[in-house]
Formats: structure tokens, sequence, C-alpha cells
């Protein structure tokens, strides 16, 4: 079966978890800043979200041969994860934490695929150099003593169901995040403000801006529940390439900033007669859905968003004006199973402001 196919077969069989809540904005955030280490070391990649495990990083964005499988886990306070915490299964018949990882590499043949565990607090294992791991930041399950590699292979061999033999632990790395839990927005953000200070020196842009909008995609193709039978499918449905983000690099390099935007759009209704008491409703809207937007999961909004994009397609030739388009969407959104739901939660000014801020921005 070419690698390709098994990346669609794998998928098929996982079905994972949709990461929806505010509890996982750390998998979302660790997506964002993982992307931006794999720009600055790798010229090809493809990330994927919520595909197997909660990341994943193929080599090529168009002709694949190896993929990278990490398992992401919060952890509050200032306990760490131990022996126990990470093959011990929480239930019987359930695997563990690592179980689960190597479940999931064994979809594919050994030389093909690696995989990693990382969070934001730190890994207490046995190194054979007596280092204490919890002050690296990775480490490879090689370093570990021979006793509790004897020990994690027999553990995983048991939950997976093979021959501990056959279960190699030199694919298997751990990796401490320094994202920082009760301020997840702020540190990203500074993590993309160095990124863009190292791609683009000379060249002043808010790494906010590009902050929340590599957020926002990333979002949206975690909360992305379509199957995806084909590569080319799985890539639009949950990936980030290469190329898809010089794309948003060029956009937002060159793009206004949210107050900005706004603006001109609350403008731009003036000129299509839309009415003071309208555009002041629009303007205090906006301004509400990006503070609302920033640094938060919200499946209400992702929908919506999504929706958006998908209507930006059909729009109506006849309609020109950017105030009819919202209220055409919006009588679309108000009609389909994907969205109805959504939009009766919240005042239809609201999502009139939104779409006007999505379809300007």
């Amino acid at each position: 079966m070419a690698f390709t196919d098994l990346l669609t077969d794998a998928l098929d069989k996982e079905k994972g978890g949709r990461h929806g809540g505010k509890g996982h904005d750390f998998q979302r955030y660790w997506a964002l800043c993982h992307l931006l280490k794999l720009d600055q070391e790798q010229d090809d990649y493809l990330l994927l979200v919520e595909y197997v495990e909660d990341v994943a990083v193929l080599d090529s964005e168009s002709n694949p041969s190896h993929i990278d499988l990490i398992q992401l886990k919060k952890k509050a306070g200032s306990t760490s994860w131990t022996k126990a915490g990470l093959i011990n299964p929480p239930k019987e018949g359930e695997h563990s934490v690592l179980g689960k990882l190597f479940e999931s590499h064994r979809q594919f043949k050994p030389d093909e695929a690696t995989v990693a565990f990382s969070s934001n607090a730190p890994i207490s294992l046995d190194l054979v150099s007596g280092k204490d791991s919890k002050n690296l930041v990775e480490f490879d399950a090689d370093t570990l003593t021979d006793d509790l590699k004897l020990e994690l292979r027999n553990s995983l061999a048991t939950q997976i169901k093979c021959d501990p033999n056959d279960l190699s632990l030199t694919s298997l790395r751990f990796l401490k995040s320094d994202l920082a839990l009760d301020d997840l927005a702020t540190h990203a953000s500074g993590k993309v403000g160095n990124y863009l200070a190292a791609k683009f020196p000379d060249h002043r842009c808010r790494p906010d801006i590009l902050c929340q909008q590599l957020y926002f995609e990333i979002s949206k193709r975690a909360g992305n529940t379509q199957d995806a039978p084909s590569f080319d499918e799985l890539k639009k449905a949950r990936g980030i390439s290469a190329s898809e983000l010089k794309a948003m690099l060029a956009s937002v390099l060159n793009s206004k900033a949210p107050a900005d935007i706004v603006e001109t759009i609350y403008n731009s209704l003036a000129m299509e007669g839309v009415s003071w008491v309208d555009r002041n409703q629009f303007k205090e809207l906006a301004r509400r859905y990006l503070i609302e937007r920033t640094g938060k999961s919200n499946s209400t909004l992702d929908s919506i968003e999504r929706e958006i994009e998908i209507l930006r397609g059909s729009i109506p030739e006849g309609l020109s004006k950017a105030w009819d388009v919202a209220h055409w969407m919006l009588g679309q959104m108000a009609a389909s199973t994907r969205t109805n739901d959504a939009i009766s939660t919240l005042d239809k000014p609201y999502v009139v402001a939104i779409i006007l801020y999505a379809i300007n921005k």
C-alpha cells in the first residue's frame, strides 16, 4: 500500500476525538508554535492536527514518506509525569498514554514513523547518564536505563498485544513545552514575534495578527469532522503546509490591524447607505467579536467561520454590497443544519458583524 494510502486508512481506523473546548487551547497553541519551528528548520512539510494523534508532521506536502506522531498532554500544578502516569492504563482494557501512542505507531512501518510525547509538565524518568530528566527540554527513550526500557517494552507490549522483542523504543522521544498555561495567547504571540524577527528582520508586522490567523486556521482544522478519503482531501481538511504558511505570511505582512479593518468596513457601510445606528452597532459588535476570538476556543464561532468560507464561493451575482451579502449569508446559515444551532444562540446583528469582518479582513 502506498504511504499516502496508509495515511487515509489510518484516519479511518482512528477517528480520533476532536478538541473543541477551551481546555484544549494548549494543543492548538502547541501546534501553532511547532508549525513556526518546522518552517525555520525545513523547506517542505505538512502539519496535520487531530490526525490519529493530536499533531502529526509529514516530511513533504506532496510526496511524503515519513510521519512524526505527537501526543500532547497538559498538566496543571507543579507535578511531573512519572513512569506510572505514562504506562499505567487508566482502566482495565484501555491503553495508557504511551500505549495509545505506540498503537498509533503500529499503523505504519517502523521506518516510516516516529512518535513523541509532549507536555507542559516535566517528565521524570531514569536516564542512563544519571541526569535529571525533569530539567531536559528533549530526550530520547534510548537514553533511559536498561531496566526502565525493559519495563516499558513489557508493559506496552501487553497493552498493544505484541511480542516485547518486536517493540523498539528507538522511535520515541519526550518533549517539554515551555508554553505557559495561564496565558497561552500572549506566550504564543511572543514566539510568533521571535519568528517574524528572525524570518523578516526588516519588516514591521504585528505578531498578534499572525498569531490570531494561525490560531484560527488550526482551530478550524481541529474541529473538522469530515471524512478524508484521499490524501488531497486529508491535506485540505486537517493540514497546513509550507506553501500555505508562506501564503498566510504574505497576506499578514501586507494586512491592516484588526481595528483598521473594522474602521474600513464602517466607512464602506456608510457609502452603501447603511444607517448610522446599524453602523455603530456593527463597530461595537465587531470589537466584541475580536475580543472573544483572541486566545480562546469557541466551537460556535468556529462553525460560523467555516460556513462563511463555504458560502464565499456561492454569493449570488446580484449582491454587490457587503451589507446585503452579510444578510444573505445569515439567511443561508439559518437554513443550514450545519450552523442553525450555532447562530440560534447568538443575536443576529452579532452574526452579521462576524460575517462582515470575515469577508473584508
